[in-house]
């Protein structure tokens, strides 16, 4: 429990609505109620909310890792592993994930931010019996959307 997170998934972002206390420990910060673009950059939001879509409709899970740079000096990779969670009437928008740390990163300037999520240098989706999204079509979807500032690009 000390190293789940669960997130909302709105129309434009992902709004942490809990986080345990080992992420709130290692990340000098309690993220609860806070958004992912406050600590990523606008086309990782977007990837992000294209994935979060993508394994919602098809119901799978996924597998991260990317590195996380801490206002206070020091940064680490962290595995993250997610999958999605339903209402009753399966319009679900959330997501639970651990996140778990994998050991110090070379450190970056975290541009101001309490927390730099940097980019993922690996993801893919996790099959649980109902298949897997296209990945690298959610990708050029996301890149799309955010160079057209938000709008639903045509398919």
């Amino acid at each position: 429990m000390r190293h789940m997170t669960i997130a909302e998934l709105t129309d434009d972002d992902l709004v942490f609505r809990l986080a345990g206390t080992g992420i709130t420990e290692r990340q000098g910060l309690n993220i609860t109620g806070k958004r992912y673009g406050d600590f990523a950059e606008p086309l990782q939001v977007s990837r992000a909310v294209a994935r979060f879509k993508a394994f919602h409709a098809t119901p799978c899970g996924f597998v991260s890792v990317h590195r996380e740079d801490y206002e206070r000096g020091f940064a680490t990779d962290v595995e993250v592993a997610g999958f999605p969670l339903r209402t009753d009437d399966g319009e679900g928008r959330m997501v639970v994930m651990i996140v778990t740390p994998l050991g110090t990163a070379p450190y970056t300037e975290t541009g101001g931010r309490p927390i730099f999520m940097a980019p993922a240098t690996h993801f893919e989706f996790i099959d649980v019996g109902q298949g897997v999204p296209d990945g690298e079509a959610i990708v050029q979807w996301a890149e799309r959307t955010a160079l057209t500032g938000g709008r639903q690009p045509d398919q």
